[in-house]
């Protein structure tokens, strides 16, 4: 997989490939957003990402096909979505990779403690749980 740069305004579009065809996403999605709709999920994500000061966004692309996006922001991963058509083993291990060329080999993610699939996702690649309550999780490598 390869990453590019991608802009604000742009990033929508990866955000997009990532989840159209997740039918599952709303029961991992943030649970104080009333999200009934892949739109309604893809615009919260993107307007979340919008509140971070000047973070890295990458469109990622398997083969010349947008597949995806990685946002990080110095240690953190920030947001990360994969399209559904490429999310077994091989292309699992090769996204998870590239999220860690981009983020280093050192850092974090928070996420909402019912996403209990990219948790079990990012464990699977060797992140550890570092902190967990009600509403968040936090994972590390």
């Amino acid at each position: 997989m390869i990453t590019q740069p991608v802009s604000y305004e742009k990033l929508k579009a990866a955000i997009r490939v990532a989840f159209q065809e997740d039918k599952e996403i709303f029961k991992y999605f943030d649970p104080n957003v009333k999200a009934e709709t892949i739109d309604d999920v893809i615009n919260n994500i993107h307007q979340k990402i919008a509140e971070y000061e000047s973070p890295e966004m990458y469109s990622v692309f398997e083969k010349g096909k947008l597949v995806g996006f990685i946002v990080s922001k110095e240690d953190r991963l920030i947001s990360f979505g994969l399209s559904v058509e490429y999310r077994f083993s091989k292309h699992l291990k090769s996204f998870f990779n590239t999220i860690k060329k981009l983020a280093g080999n050192k850092f974090y993610c928070l996420l909402w403690s019912r996403n209990i699939r990219a948790a079990k996702w990012l464990m699977k690649n060797g992140m550890e749980e570092t902190f967990y309550d009600n509403q968040i999780v936090k994972l590390s490598c």
